[in-house]
């Protein structure tokens, strides 16, 4: 990997994370209360063998500016927490690694998963 490839994902992910809740949180703490919600990935504890140590590596990294974050401003009124969902197969996934890639750690989605009914054309 080089290091623009591996800067790139860094920048996009933790750097991502960091200028959101450098923006957002003056105004919770002048306002309080405030919530602050960052994304991270399943992929910081399993790691992926596809190339992309990167990936898991800037994954793991906002999980550990979320948890320093929040202990930051816990006596702020100002709460900071990370969702780290799960791959979920989706067209992207699929062009990227192909259809054959759907195994156990990718759950492809049934048409009945939809949170909102499917409307037919008629």
């Amino acid at each position: 990997m080089d290091d623009e490839m591996w800067s790139s994902v860094i920048e996009a992910n933790l750097y991502g994370a960091f200028f959101c809740c450098r923006a957002v949180l003056p105004t919770m703490l002048a306002q309080n209360p405030g919530r602050i919600v960052n994304m991270s990935s399943v992929a910081q504890w399993q790691g992926l063998a596809d190339g992309e140590a990167n990936y898991c590596a800037a994954e793991a990294a906002v999980s550990a500016f979320t948890r320093c974050l929040a202990a930051e401003v816990a006596g702020e009124n100002v709460t900071v927490n990370a969702v780290a969902p799960a791959i979920a197969w989706n067209p992207f996934l699929a062009r990227v690694y192909g259809e054959e890639a759907a195994t156990d750690g990718c759950r492809r989605p049934r048409s009945g998963d939809s949170p909102r009914p499917r409307m037919s054309p008629t």
